[in-house]
């Protein structure tokens, strides 16, 4: 069976490469005035998996997927590695609250 893959955010030289791990580089797409965008790709082929935004709902990053981008198969080590980003970007995100309510 063949799976297409849609890159909705096609890279760029904007993007700034935020994380390298076994599996995955995350990039910085888009900074925002309080919170940023990233790109989740795959490292081989550099093809989007998914993207990490703020959710405000739930006050966090989440990972997004899009059906557009078709099916995407996650091992164990790829999911623990959008973790660990995902727990960094939580720490970053509060440290820099604690930055801008001493100011």
């Amino acid at each position: 069976m063949s799976v297409s893959v849609i890159c909705l955010t096609p890279k760029n030289d904007k993007m700034k490469e935020i994380k390298k791990t076994q599996y995955l580089i995350f990039y910085l797409v888009e900074e925002k005035p309080k919170t940023n965008v990233y790109s989740i790709r795959n490292k081989r082929s550099g093809e989007e998996l998914a993207t990490i935004s703020w959710y405000s709902s739930w006050r966090q990053y989440v990972m997004e997927t899009s059906f557009f981008r078709g099916e995407i198969i996650w091992n164990d080590g790829c999911l623990k590695e959008v973790v660990e980003f995902l727990q960094w970007l939580r720490e970053e995100h509060k440290k820099k609250r604690a930055r801008n309510d001493k100011s």
